[in-house]
């Protein structure tokens, strides 16, 4: 696979890493007035797979902090933790254990397929009596944990209403605020003027990080356009995998069973569509009032806490911050853009 440009940063191991700086900043007029701030924050998958080769590179980034976002349980199936020497791992799950059921996670991962982004919004008629959720290990794969089985007794109908992928991001949000008021106030007890580096993962680098990721970029003034176009960058970043979760995804009756939009609810299980992030942020605005709202009413972060992260994670236009990395470039590159490199590069 060729190494994907900016604002990927090749990590041997690891798909789907990357730098969340370089996102513009601009004021009423349209005006750019700053950026994220580059080498700072980084988003990928659990390290798992990641080999010494890709450790060695981390740590020449300067990642001192690993916020895991993973629950207990997920974590458990797939052998415990896997901390990295020198790197603080940082446990900051975004669901309690209760939250996080095999059966809970069931119903969230059939939202995360949905084909749609309204709370509430019927989709799935499925003849169900029992659904069950194994997360299975597969040694050579990092999707395996999203590898679903449901297991239908054909004798019994039941509708499963599916309420979207916009709620199960508000689930996030909701019962991952502990998580959220961890990661914000370590970054804002970071020296601004030399901050070190920090990498926050869930499983694939997906979902969980992107709701988070979203939600910190709207905060920091980042428009919704833009956060929405750093989220579907993960099409590309699971690229990798993504064809082997799918056809994996299509060995469950309720994915094979479908017809021909199986395919199509397997593939929105590993994608990343940038309305579902719009929508995420609009609900947003709606629940809390603003990003900020969100982290002062569910977090509990004052104004301190909020201007500090501002400064640690934003750089003046035309200011000096944050580190370069190999092969830096414009991090806001359309999403179209690179994948014309992408394709360009395997022929």
């Amino acid at each position: 696979m060729a190494e994907l440009p900016p604002p990927f940063v090749a990590i041997d191991g690891l798909a789907n890493f990357r730098d969340i700086g370089g996102s513009p900043i601009e004021d009423k007029d349209g005006k750019t007035v700053a950026k994220v701030r580059n080498g700072v924050f980084y988003r990928g998958p659990d390290t798992r797979t990641v080999t010494p080769a890709g450790i060695a590179r981390l740590k020449e980034l300067g990642i001192t902090a690993d916020f895991d976002l993973r629950s207990k349980g997920q974590i458990e199936k797939l052998g415990g933790p896997s901390p990295i020497d020198g790197i603080e791992r940082i446990w900051a799950p975004a669901f309690p254990d209760g939250e996080y059921s095999p059966e809970k996670a069931a119903a969230r991962y059939v939202q995360y397929a949905s084909d749609g982004t309204e709370v509430g919004f019927p989709h799935y008629h499925f003849p169900i009596l029992q659904l069950q959720v194994e997360l299975l290990q597969a040694s050579s794969h990092m999707m395996s944990p999203f590898y679903l089985f449901f297991c239908i007794n054909t004798s019994e109908l039941a509708t499963y209403h599916s309420q979207g992928i916009v709620q199960a991001f508000t689930d996030i949000l909701t019962h991952g605020a502990p998580a959220a008021r961890i990661v914000m106030l370590h970054i804002a007890s970071m020296n601004p003027d030399s901050p070190s580096a920090c990498y926050i993962h869930c499983t694939t680098g997906n979902n969980r990080s992107g709701v988070f990721i979203g939600v910190i970029l709207s905060l920091l003034g980042v428009k919704p356009e833009k956060i929405a176009e750093e989220y579907s960058l993960s099409d590309i970043g699971l690229r990798p995998t993504r064809d082997a979760a799918v056809e994996r995804f299509m060995k469950s009756p309720v994915f094979a069973g479908a017809g021909g939009d199986g395919r199509a609810r397997a593939e929105r299980m590993v994608g990343a569509r940038p309305e579902s992030m719009l929508a995420m942020l609009e609900m947003v605005n709606k629940k809390w009032g603003s990003a900020e709202g969100y982290f002062k009413t569910m977090a509990g972060l004052t104004d301190e806490d909020i201007q500090m992260v501002r400064r640690v994670l934003t750089v003046q236009e035309g200011g000096r911050g944050g580190r370069s990395h190999k092969r830096q470039g414009s991090v806001w590159d359309s999403t179209k853009a690179i994948a014309t490199k992408l394709w360009g590069s395997l022929g």
